[in-house]
């Protein structure tokens, strides 16, 4: 978390969105931070550059317990569901925690089939055959930091549009593991701005309508604040696991105030971050599709509703990373290495509220160069490199999905 030193993020960073600074702001009360969950974001560059062995290998990695009862998935939408599968085994793997110590679980929800988080079975046993054949690290893990009842879950969030996926995660208490979501929105229109705003009216209420509205305020303007109240909302109803139907006329954001209401009710105990995201310069990715609006939002259970705008390179830094798609390839065969007997090996980072899961500069244990965040001067991608690369929409066209993801 940034530190509190510095004054309030919002407030210093009101001058640089395009919202009017509060008439009159609420008066907010003091809350303590000191057991703050880390927050992490990666944020992942989506292109069609795989090979046939790739998008085998990824579908055949992904957990059991992911697999959807139906086989609806198809063509482009399978290969980003895969993706988003994929990456809540990579922070566990990277964590160097065994698969027998944890599983998929979801919660309990009338509406909607729930909301998915990572959950710790139990600790290693240092009986087992496996443990005694490794006695050193078996000791080290008999009362791993993980384990204790304050992180034992991890709650987990991505959303996806245009060519970038933002994947949030954090770790502590059940109701606030869980309760995480992640909105992103493109900067960039394929419609008319005009055509935009149409097809988005009815998420807004009447003070965001007139707070958006083209006929009072420049185009450039309007689609920001657009974007960022967008941006909001979405990450909010993923944090609650609702379905894609949910009305999001609902919710009511006012920036300038830093509040947000939802059915009238001031909503308490939420932290909301917002940044923007810059892809960079990549053969996959045009320099009009690289801007994108991002939010998240994670229950924090405090007595008030914060708001923090990320802007400069170093506040971004303390927690979002940027990764290609293909770092994310190559790391997947290392998933399955943690699912023998073996103990895995000892680990400097463990799933803890002492070490900031921020620090992370690689994924699976496959080095790379920690991409510059946020710098426009710099490529945040690394060298592209497929000799037998096949664009993954041929391959639908050649045969069927892999039998884990359609019939």
């Amino acid at each position: 978390m940034p530190s509190n030193s510095r004054g309030d993020p919002a407030a210093a960073s009101l001058s640089a969105y395009p919202f009017p600074p509060p008439l009159d702001p609420p008066v907010q009360m003091e809350s303590s931070r000191k057991a703050n969950p880390p927050l992490t974001v990666w944020i992942i560059t989506m292109h069609n550059n795989v090979t046939r062995e790739e998008f085998e290998r990824c579908s055949q990695s992904v957990d059991k317990s992911c697999i959807p009862k139906r086989s609806y998935l198809k063509g482009e939408t399978a290969w980003r569901y895969i993706i988003s599968c994929l990456l809540p085994q990579m922070v566990m793997r990277k964590q160097h925690l065994p698969r027998r110590c944890w599983s998929f679980q979801k919660t309990k929800s009338v509406e909607s089939s729930g909301k998915a988080y990572i959950a710790m079975v139990s600790p290693l046993d240092p009986t087992s055959q496996s443990s005694q054949r490794a006695d050193v690290r078996a000791r080290h893990y008999q009362k791993p930091e993980s384990l204790k009842s304050e992180s034992q879950f991890l709650g987990f969030s991505s959303a996806e549009t245009g060519s970038a996926m933002a994947f949030a995660f954090t770790q502590g208490k059940k109701h606030q593991a869980v309760n995480i979501g992640v909105g992103i929105m493109s900067c960039h229109l394929k419609v008319s701005t005009e055509s935009f705003f149409a097809s988005q009216l009815h998420k807004l209420t009447e003070r965001e309508e007139r707070s958006v509205s083209l006929k009072t305020h420049p185009e450039d303007v309007a689609l920001r604040r657009l974007l960022i109240i967008l941006s909001i909302k979405d990450a909010y109803v993923r944090a609650l696991g609702q379905p894609i139907g949910f009305d999001h006329s609902r919710i009511e954001v006012r920036i300038p105030r830093k509040t947000i209401t939802v059915d009238g009710e001031q909503l308490l105990g939420w932290e909301f971050r917002l940044f923007k995201a810059n892809l960079g310069v990549s053969k996959h990715v045009s320099p009009e599709d690289s801007q994108y609006q991002c939010a998240t939002a994670c229950f924090r259970g405090w007595n008030k509703t914060t708001f923090t705008f990320s802007q400069t390179q170093e506040e971004l830094d303390e927690y979002v990373q940027f990764y290609d798609l293909q770092q994310i390839v190559e790391a997947v065969p290392r998933l399955g290495e943690y699912d023998n007997s073996a103990l895995p090996p000892l680990s400097k980072l463990s799933l803890s509220t002492k070490t900031s899961m921020a620090s992370m500069t690689s994924i699976g244990d496959v080095k790379h160069p920690a991409p510059p965040s946020y710098n426009y001067s710099h490529s945040l991608l690394p060298p592209h490199y497929a000799p037998n690369s096949l664009d993954y929409s041929d391959r639908f066209k050649k045969g069927p999905l892999p039998p884990m993801i359609a019939t």
